[in-house]
């Protein structure tokens, strides 16, 4: 992981307070293509079955009480919570009685709630405190309570103060993937790949096994997820990692190989892998060669959906303009289906005496907070892109959207772009070089 953020030079990481401010600057940047954040929650439940009251559990997830009514009464408290205010009192004042379930419940509740009007620091405590119960209650937690925990941290691109919770949540993981439900494995195959983090290997072997032996189950948003997830391990993991639980994923695939059977989400995530398979051997399955008319409709989907330009992503496009560069919005790249945020033409400026491959191309994709966690480091779905675009043969140039605000008036800001396109991959030149001498 520490390696892919490194692939790409000049990607610093802002601090915790700026990725805070920027949540809510950017209102119409979004994940594009199969990068769009997705509900998730479509079949997901907080509880099964009974234990929506909040049974007790001991350190095997199995039930050992019956259910408590204290813990019964402040889940409902903490479902009837109109606004963040009132959820941040409730887990201030009554935290140290919570369970698993009350935990899980109100980390979904907060970390989903608008908080227009609570100073931050309100809802920062109350996320600490949420922290310090999740550790303090972990040997209760059973496999529903570790996947929906894991799934609402990915999905709001939370980063835990706390730097051990989440590998507390791993150990849990490995102690209980043996008991995952299909949607308990899909979903925590997406969490991890969408926080951009290899799974242990305990928890690898953990999720595989559970993954072939419930694959004949998996719905459509379940083999959707889990297929995904395996072009963002190929990233993560080691070269000589396999998967072969991507071709019992994939029989079921088969099985289900009607397009109607997916929404354009999970058609978009579809599209990705058979772009990864393409790229990457260790993901090509021989049931692929049989479904074009499949991967077809996901490409189509893919290349309809919305694109969403910031105004930030304008004033880049704008500078680069001013700087006497050619420059194209939202060029589809003809080989992934990708909405590239810029094309740029070097035909009138030269960076450091030569110029990028190609003749003069740069791919500039403009980074809002959708395309990073809290912490700053990339999101699964912006390595992804990233990583295609880049064995694609494309000279990409990422912008950072803090780095961009740190700039300040016009010249900085050129400034900034020049040193950014100046600083292609060393690779990218050399190969650039040998064409010329060749």
């Amino acid at each position: 992981m520490q390696n892919m953020q490194h692939r790409y030079p000049g990607m610093g990481m802002p601090s915790m307070q700026n990725m805070q401010n920027m949540q809510n600057r950017y209102p119409g940047e979004g994940e594009r293509g199969g990068e769009r954040e997705r509900d998730q929650t479509r079949e997901s439940r907080t509880v099964r079955g009974g234990d929506a009251g909040g049974y007790r559990r001991d350190n095997q997830g199995q039930k050992v009480n019956g259910p408590s009514r204290r813990n019964v009464e402040i889940n409902k408290q903490i479902t009837v919570c109109q606004d963040s205010r009132d959820l941040c009192a409730l887990i201030d004042a009554h935290a140290a009685e919570f369970n698993n379930v009350n935990v899980v419940s109100a980390f979904r509740k907060l970390l989903q709630s608008r908080r227009e009007g609570l100073h931050s620091g309100v809802v920062e405590r109350a996320l600490q405190v949420l922290e310090a119960a999740a550790l303090r209650t972990i040997g209760a937690f059973d496999a529903q309570s570790v996947a929906n925990i894991l799934h609402i941290i990915a999905k709001t691109r939370y980063s835990p103060r706390d730097q051990s919770l989440v590998p507390q949540l791993e150990g849990r993981t490995e102690t209980l993937a043996g008991t995952f439900n299909a949607q308990e494995v899909a979903n925590t195959l997406w969490a991890y790949a969408t926080m951009g983090r290899e799974p242990g290997a305990g928890v690898m072997r953990g999720l595989e096994g559970r993954a072939e032996a419930l694959a004949g189950t998996f719905n459509a948003q379940n083999v959707a997820n889990s297929l995904w997830a395996a072009c963002v391990f190929s990233l993560l993991c080691a070269s000589d990692a396999e998967f072969p639980w991507v071709d019992t994923v994939m029989q079921r695939l088969v099985s289900l190989d009607k397009s109607a059977c997916f929404n354009s989400a999970e058609l978009c995530q579809l599209h990705q892998f058979f772009l990864s398979c393409s790229v990457e051997t260790r993901l090509v399955v021989e049931a692929i060669k049989d479904m074009q008319a499949l991967k077809d409709t996901c490409r189509v989907a893919f290349e309809g959906a919305q694109t969403n330009p910031s105004a930030s992503q304008q004033q880049v496009s704008e500078t680069l303009r001013h700087m006497g560069l050619s420059v194209e919005d939202e060029v589809r790249c003809p080989k992934s289906g990708y909405s590239i945020d810029m094309i740029v033409h070097g035909s009138t400026l030269e960076i450091g005496g030569e110029r990028s491959i190609r003749g003069g191309l740069w791919a500039v994709e403009f980074d809002g907070p959708s395309h990073f966690l809290a912490s700053g480091a990339p999101t699964g779905a912006t390595l992804l892109k990233r990583w295609h675009l880049h064995v694609l043969g494309h000279a990409l140039v990422s912008v950072p959207c803090w780095e961009w605000d740190r700039c300040k008036g016009a010249c900085e800001r050129e400034q900034y772009l020049r040193d950014k396109l100046e600083a292609k991959p060393r690779h990218e030149r050399e190969r650039e070089r040998e064409r010329d001498v060749y």
